[in-house]
């Protein structure tokens, strides 16, 4: 019914145009003002009646036109009234332009490939709507549909294309969002990582055409859970940390790992580089001093295993252990002491000369030379407690 319509409008515009025609070959022409110096029996080109629509045009072109010259009228589609104008003595024989209609139809666009065009025709009337579409599996990239204009073009004059679209990707102890099932060629979507893990990689990825870019997926490592660290910043339960991180468990003060007061420990997809340090209490101070002797190690505070050694100097011995041990904040034995060892006198006729060394806590006895005893005074079998020799040295007697 529209094309009837448009028919119908045609053919009154063409008869009005020939009516038109016919009733003004009587009239005079039209001088009109020209903006140039033409003679007066020329006429100018300012004053050419101008075609009606967009596609026509006039040839020849020129500033001033000599009497009896013609222009002639050029249109790509259809030329409604006069053909052309005729200059007679500085005036032009029609006072009006005709209508240059334009092409009344369109050709067929370009079919996208793996796509098509609805309706899909060869020809189109003027001002017929097209869609354009994809087949399954490709996504539109263009405009959408197109109109037939004037002069036989499509609006817009651009062919779309179909591009691949993606399957959604798989992504390990992770998802994707949006969640679907494909993606059509230019969409974006974000990768994500289930609860307690951590994505390492790209974050994000568009459908190019059917693959995706960046094609490389993230990794999602598992998060690790701090075990509790009675006496430490860690004596409660922790959230999980992520892959790669770092943490630091410090001990309370008065505490240690043995080796210092904290230690770092690093994630590695759910399990930590190491165990995790025991905060063990520290020793208690030594004495201030160690008479008689050296201290090695003598260093505060004093960590669990933290060992300390003992030497006297000569002339007395250590009494104890020569090693002591910090273990979870008590020393493994009492410190010890050194005490001085004895020096016996001569006894005359008997065993023992002048300067003989006898070591502390020693038992000993004095044997008399033959033909001497010491009679009943004094008892053979002598000590030495630090220095003092107990209960003294004996004599030995005669016999006679």
């Amino acid at each position: 019914m529209q094309s009837v319509m448009i028919i119908m409008s045609k053919l009154n515009v063409l008869i009005g145009f020939v009516l038109l025609w016919v009733g003004l070959i009587s009239i005079s022409g039209v001088k009109g003002n020209c903006a140039t110096d033409c003679t007066a029996s020329e006429c100018c080109y300012d004053a050419i009646p101008v075609p009606l629509g967009d596609v026509g045009g006039i040839e020849p072109v020129q500033v001033c036109y000599t009497s009896g010259s013609t222009v002639n009228y050029t249109c790509t589609g259809n030329l409604r009234g006069p053909p052309n104008q005729i200059c007679n003595n500085g005036a032009w024989s029609y006072p009006f332009a005709p209508t240059c209609e334009g092409v009344t139809s369109c050709p067929q666009p370009t079919v996208p490939s793996d796509g098509s065009i609805n309706p899909d025709e060869a020809k189109y009337d003027l001002y017929t709507r097209i869609y354009y579409a994809c087949n399954v599996g490709f996504s539109l990239v263009g405009p959408d549909e197109a109109v037939c204009e004037s002069g036989g073009t499509w609006n817009p004059s651009t062919t779309p294309s179909c591009e691949a679209s993606c399957d959604k990707p798989t992504l390990a102890n992770g998802y994707v969002d949006p969640d679907k099932t494909s993606y059509m060629n230019g969409e974006v979507l974000n990768y994500e990582c289930n609860t307690n893990y951590t994505l390492v990689g790209v974050s994000t990825t568009a459908c190019r055409n059917g693959v995706y870019d960046p094609s490389t997926l993230p990794t999602c490592f598992s998060m690790c859970s701090p075990r509790v660290v009675e006496n430490s910043d860690y004596n409660v339960q922790q959230p999980p940390v992520d892959h790669a991180s770092t943490i630091t468990i410090e001990c309370d003060h008065g505490y240690s790992t043995g080796t210092g007061t904290d230690q770092d420990l690093t994630c590695n997809d759910g399990n930590f580089n190491d165990d995790p340090p025991v905060c063990y209490e520290n020793c208690p101070p030594l004495s201030a001093t160690f008479d008689n002797g050296v201290r090695s190690g003598d260093t505060t505070p004093f960590y669990h295993e933290e060992q300390v050694s003992y030497r006297c100097n000569t002339g007395y011995s250590l009494v104890g252990s020569p090693v002591i041990t910090c273990n979870d904040g008590e020393w493994t034995d009492d410190e010890p002491v050194c005490k001085e060892n004895c020096v016996v006198d001569e006894v005359p006729y008997s065993d023992y000369s002048a300067g003989s060394t006898v070591i502390h806590g020693t038992i000993f006895n004095v044997t008399c030379d033959n033909g001497y005893s010491t009679g009943t005074s004094r008892a053979t079998e002598l000590s030495c407690d630090n220095g003092t020799i107990s209960p003294g040295l004996p004599t030995c007697y005669g016999s006679y």
